[in-house]
């Protein structure tokens, strides 16, 4: 297989997707998502991405179409894309769900019980604006 583009899929955590991480899709690509011809690369981010932007089971990714061994890389077409559950395997999906739970966490108000002797310090916000 002539390998002229390349499609890179960069989601949550920095996974960095292969052929491998989906199911049940037809990809005319090699294991690395490097397609023969330009138009099968357009049709598998097509096939791929959700319509609905809200779709609560769904994983938001970013994709780059770029010519494959170029440099400086010709990018071709970039984008967001939103892939339903149901293309990903269990394994994206668990990677998925942890860094989902690792910036709910980084939310979360820190709780620090004061020991004896210490005090919480008041601090002017309007100094600092």
């Amino acid at each position: 297989m002539k390998k002229a583009w390349q499609v890179n899929i960069t989601g949550p955590g920095d996974w960095n997707f292969n052929k491998d991480n989906f199911i049940g899709i037809e990809i005319k690509s090699d294991e690395y998502l490097n397609f023969e011809y330009y138009e099968d690369a357009i049709e598998f981010i097509d096939s791929i991405n959700s319509t609905n932007k809200y779709c609560d089971n769904c994983l938001s990714a970013h994709y780059l179409i770029t010519e494959f061994n170029t440099y400086p890389e010709k990018i071709l077409n970039s984008g967001e894309i939103n892939i339903p559950y149901n293309f990903l395997s269990e394994e994206v999906i668990m990677h998925n769900n942890e860094q989902t739970e690792l910036e709910n966490k980084d939310k979360e108000i820190p709780y620090y019980e004061l020991s004896e002797g210490e005090e919480f310090l008041e601090v002017d916000k309007n100094r600092f604006e």
